[in-house]
């Protein structure tokens, strides 16, 4: 093994580590906020955080089963753990996003994300989940090809019609702890990006500030908390 692949082994499992740490902490601090929207930015940051899990999951499974898998055990556990990072993904980005509109004095809409954004991705979302989880031996090689690029589109430009959103909601909102807490889930969603789309080699970089960025916005929710318990 070389010394490359043992840095990159020790930052994944370093990552893996603060994931942990923000989910644990996401939920302490959800006990002891008093106001209910925070408390519920507390708990989708800490999905946030097991999403990121997932999502450094699918390498090894990949690794294991191969990414076309050629047996039902194989689709079946693809399946699973690609739906679940796709599916809790989204949710909790358009969780955040509807926080964001809320905390718009005028609850004024986005770029059409009350009038059919939220439904419209969810719906494109499932529909690329429903390919995926497809038996790769139903599908030609042509149609597995041009299944994989159609999929890399769609989630690529939920994440960009995402960010975009909270983006501009951003500008709208009073609350200074919800304004801060939305920076950086729109910078961890960029960094999301950045993971999907960066070689492999360097793609652990953009991991890194992902999780660096979900652990600043779980700081930035901690206010107003009832007194803990001394024994």
């Amino acid at each position: 093994m070389s010394v490359s692949d043992l840095l990159q082994g020790a930052l994944q499992l370093g990552a893996v580590a603060v994931a942990l740490f923000i989910v644990a902490r996401a939920l302490i601090l959800r006990r002891v906020l008093v106001d209910h929207p925070y408390r519920a930015r507390a708990l989708w940051a800490a999905v946030g955080g097991l999403t990121f899990l997932s999502f450094l999951a699918t390498g090894p499974v990949d690794a294991f089963f191969g990414e076309t898998p050629t047996n039902l055990t194989g689709v079946v556990v693809e399946d699973v753990i690609w739906g679940f990072t796709f599916v809790v993904l989204f949710g909790w980005i358009a969780s955040n996003i509807n926080v964001a509109i809320d905390a718009d004095y005028f609850h004024q809409d986005v770029l059409l994300w009350k009038r059919g954004g939220e439904i419209a991705g969810l719906t494109a979302l499932f529909g690329a989940w429903f390919i995926v989880s497809l038996p790769p031996w139903w599908l030609t090689q042509v149609e597995s090809d041009i299944a994989g690029d159609v999929i890399s589109i769609v989630f690529v430009a939920l994440v960009v019609y995402s960010s975009a959103v909270l983006v501009v909601s951003y500008r709208r909102i009073a609350d200074r702890r919800i304004k801060t807490y939305t920076l950086w889930v729109a910078a961890s969603i960029a960094s999301l990006l950045l993971l999907i789309v960066l070689p492999p080699t360097i793609s652990i970089l953009a991991g890194l500030w992902w999780v660096f960025c979900l652990y600043q916005s779980v700081g930035s929710l901690a206010i107003r908390t009832k007194s803990l318990p001394t024994n």
